[in-house]
């Protein structure tokens, strides 16, 4: 019974826990979805109150335009002198005039500095004269408007708020009117704004409440946030007058702010609701399961543990013991399985036993072939762990039996296996390498050849072991390195005689001349550019010596400096070393977020270097140079601009161009088109060099009397 009364608390602590994380979860999708309703409901009353505001100022504007437009009202008004107070007049502005869009209606005829005043009020009755009871006509400010057409204006007098509308027109001789419509901004046309009758509507003037939807509006205007900057804004399940409120704020004049609040009460009762049937829904869930729990015990609780005995006995080695198969429901079939499985066992334990003895005979076997081999193995399996070594690779290494059997590749020989082998080795015991054979792997003064084949094939898609071979080939890479070597100088001493012919002889003078110059300087503006061609001078200096170290091991760059200044640098010193003697405009467009090329600092002011050159030497006397660049991303053929993939820089110049049959040979060492003593005809081959070492692409075109433009493509380092 213990088993039941713990499944059971447990599977009653799991209903529990469902229905508490049940009742977070709808808590949340109910909160979520009252949220979204409300902003829903609140923007669309919002959006109606506005435009219903903005629609109720357009009426009275048309309605003025209308009576500006009207023939038959300034004919009027230009022959009778009393003509607003004429019938027939009166009957015009009936026919002209939406009475729902203006109250009253105010006529002011000026003639040099006489004024008089006419009133006409209430469209929908007879025109009558202006009620005073309602805004005494005295004490009523109007606008004024010097303008071809109508002004309007929200304004607020004696507490009440009302919408003006001004308008001039021509009257007879030198006579003006001026027409003021008026609309009362009373509780009537707020509600008008409305979708829903619980909507509320209030109108503020510099965040004072001048109109409201609601004769209890005074009740909520001292809690009600005051408006602050910006054009629009909402709060929800704001708390006002004991009730939550969603507000939205909207500014439709600098000095004027319509608010909606609509009640939140639905949101919070559909949430009461769904909350409270889901309690009673988990109550009865809970009920049921106990009561289930209960009647079906009996049934459970036995078979089971009789199940745990004959268990406890084939733990401890009967697999003789067998259940009757006379049980109730699925205890039966559980019996006969269980049976079954305790026959299969003792079978499997006789035949295990027979594999075991085959086994080790065969590892013997195995063992006596691999120490038979005159080559040093390994035997690697998953993880890359050692699973064997001949009695070769032992001796040597130097190395026990029992410090290599279990342990990592590269921790027992970790001069050999670098991350780069290991990989490799890992893809073939996964069957993505069928072979690996690599040399020049150092271990001391050692060199080692390590081939790698994969042992054997198991299963699809399974890990493999591999063997590996390490056979010392020192001797023999010796002889190929000093083969090397002697090929590499031979072929760079060319190209080195050429350069130090080019730049070392002049270079000594250069720097010797500048680096007096600089102490000889007081002026800064001076001194910096010499300091430039200083620096730009021990560069060169390197860059010979590079050339004649070409047969030295190969190093590694890192930059310090971003690439665009790199350009702007070595465009600073070329355009100070030349705008004595040519006019030269530069201009440079590369982004300050440019992604980092992948080349060397140095490579890049060369390639600059060679190719500004090249532009400066095209032109004559003036001319423009144009730098760009662009990030771009070659999805299979497809580019994508703005990608972190490559980088193009383009150098284009305003210079004489190139002719199309030379374009062929630009790249070509020596080859130039210059005269004697101007050109080598090595710069456009050492960029070529430089671009294509680091897997970059050159590209140029030319036309003559148009100019050149050179497009280089690098790669980043992303």
């Amino acid at each position: 019974m213990r088993l039941f009364s713990r499944t059971l608390i447990l599977f009653l602590g799991v209903i529990v826990i469902q229905s508490l994380l049940t009742f977070l979860l709808i808590d949340n999708v109910i909160s979520t979805v009252n949220q979204k309703d409300a902003q829903d409901e609140l923007y669309f009353e919002a959006t109606t109150v506005d435009v219903r505001f903005h629609q109720a100022k357009r009426d009275m504007w048309n309605g003025l335009v209308r009576i500006k437009r009207s023939v038959l009202i300034r004919e009027f008004l230009s022959t009778h002198p009393d003509a607003v107070m004429s019938i027939d007049f009166r009957k015009i502005l009936r026919e002209v005039l939406d009475s729902e869009s203006i109250d009253w209606l105010r006529f002011r005829k000026y003639n040099n500095t006489n004024i008089t005043q006419t009133e006409v009020s209430n469209l929908n009755r007879d025109i009558i004269a202006f009620d005073a009871t309602i805004i005494p006509p005295h004490d009523f400010t109007f606008n004024t408007n010097y303008q071809r057409w109508p002004i309007l204006r929200v304004t607020s007098q004696q507490g009440k708020s009302y919408l003006e509308g001004t308008l001039l027109l021509p009257g007879k001789g030198s006579e003006v009117w001026a027409i003021h419509a008026i609309r009362h901004l009373n509780s009537n046309f707020f509600r008008t704004l409305t979708e829903t009758p619980t909507t509320r509507v209030q109108l503020y003037v510099n965040n004072t409440i001048q109109g409201s939807s609601s004769a209890h509006a005074d009740s909520i205007v001292d809690n009600l946030p005051k408006f602050e900057s910006p054009p629009q804004y909402s709060l929800y399940k704001h708390r006002l007058d004991s009730k939550q409120w969603n507000i939205d704020y909207k500014r439709v004049a600098p000095e004027i702010t319509l608010v909606t609040l609509v009640p939140n009460d639905k949101y919070i009762k559909r949430k009461e609701l769904v909350l409270s049937n889901l309690i009673w829904v988990s109550t009865l869930s809970a009920l049921v399961a106990i009561i289930l729990g209960l009647v079906f015990s009996r049934h459970i609780t036995m078979p089971v543990r009789k199940v745990l005995h004959a268990i406890n006995e084939v733990e401890s080695g009967k697999l003789e013991t067998s259940l009757e198969t006379n049980s109730i429901y699925e205890f039966t079939e559980l019996s006969r399985g269980f049976n079954s499985m305790t026959a299969t066992l003792k079978t499997d334990r006789d035949e295990m036993r027979s594999y075991v003895e085959k086994i080790t005979e065969l590892k013997e076997y195995n063992e006596t072939i691999i120490d038979s081999i005159g080559s040093s193995l390994l035997i690697v399996g998953r993880g890359n762990i050692i699973e064997d070594a001949n009695d070769r690779l032992l001796r040597q290494f130097s190395l026990e039996a029992e410090s290599v059997k279990g342990a990592l590749v590269n921790t027992c020989f970790p001069l050999i296996f670098d991350s780069e082998l290991m990989d490799k080795l890992t893809r073939i015991r996964h069957g993505k390498l069928q072979e690996v054979s690599e040399k020049k792997i150092r271990e001391g003064e050692n060199i080692f050849e390590i081939k790698i084949q994969p042992l054997q094939k198991r299963k699809k898609n399974s890990e493999r072991q591999a063997v590996v071979s390490i056979d010392d080939i020192s001797k023999e890479q010796e002889l190929e390195e000093k083969i090397y070597q002697a090929e590499k100088l031979s072929s760079i001493s060319i190209l080195s005689a050429g350069v130090a012919h080019e730049m070392n002889n002049p270079l000594t003078s250069i720097l010797s001349n500048v680096q007096l110059l600089i102490d000889e300087a007081e002026d800064n503006d001076l001194k910096e550019p010499l300091q430039w061609i200083e620096q730009e001078t021990q560069r060169m200096r390197r860059i010979i010596k590079d050339l004649l170290d070409f047969s030295a091991e190969e190093r590694d760059f890192q930059k310090t400096i971003r690439d665009k200044d790199i350009i702007e640098k070595t465009i600073q010193l070329l355009s100070f070393s030349t705008k004595k003697k040519k006019d030269i405009r530069y201009s440079i467009d590369i982004p300050d977020n440019l992604p980092s090329i992948y080349i060397s600092s140095d490579e890049l002011k060369q390639v600059t270097f060679n190719l500004v050159i090249n532009s400066i030497q095209a032109m004559e006397t003036s001319g423009e140079i144009n730098i760009s660049a662009r990030t771009y991303t070659d999805n299979d053929g497809q580019i994508i601009d703005g990608g972190d993939e490559y980088v193009e820089l383009v150098f284009q110049d305003t210079g004489k161009g190139i002719d199309e049959s030379h374009l062929k040979r630009i790249y070509d060492p020596f080859f130039t088109t210059k005269h004697s003593g101007i050109g080598t005809g090595i710069g456009l081959s050492v960029v070529y060099g430089i671009i294509n070492k680091y897997q970059g692409t050159v590209s140029v075109d030319s036309r003559i009397g148009k100019g050149t433009t050179f497009s280089i493509v690098l790669p980043t380092y992303s």
